[in-house]
């Protein structure tokens, strides 16, 4: 029993010490399986050693599966945080696309604003000079008649 629980132990350790790709988990499963399915054929007595190899390698094979998992939960856990990442940015960018909306707005009632104001400066220029060229005309006129 505690020759079991060693063997966990260090196989946990191992397992995190040296993780392995996805790929090269399932190759080396797939090793496995075909060692496995190469000694235990169907209707064939098995020796004792037999027995033992078949023993191991589906230690081996339940370590493979264990450490694939861990990988897939890794993967997942992974998946959910940049998915909370991107739900967050998304919000972010529809605030700012809120604030970029107001400023523009804000810019147009400026812009708008602004044109107003330059033509009736136009309009009090032209009608200053019309003033300005009655009042001459005006005053040539009495001056003449003085």
């Amino acid at each position: 029993m505690k020759k079991l629980i060693v063997l966990i132990f260090v196989s946990f350790i191992a397992n995190i010490a040296f993780s392995e790709s996805i790929d090269s988990l399932k190759t080396k499963r797939e090793k496995l399986h075909q060692k496995y399915t190469d000694i235990n054929i169907p209707g064939k007595e098995l020796s004792k050693d037999n027995l033992k190899k078949i023993v191991s390698i589906l230690k081996e094979i339940v370590i493979v599966d264990t450490k694939i998992i861990g990988e897939f939960s890794d993967f997942d856990k992974k998946v959910k945080t940049y998915d909370l990442k991107i739900m967050s940015l998304n919000e972010e960018n529809k605030s700012l696309s809120g604030k970029l909306n107001a400023n523009i707005n804000q810019l147009l009632i400026i812009y708008i604003s602004g044109g107003v104001l330059a033509v009736l400066l136009i309009l009090s220029i032209i009608l200053s000079l019309i003033c300005f060229s009655k009042f001459k005309s005006v005053n040539k006129e009495m001056q003449m008649k003085h």
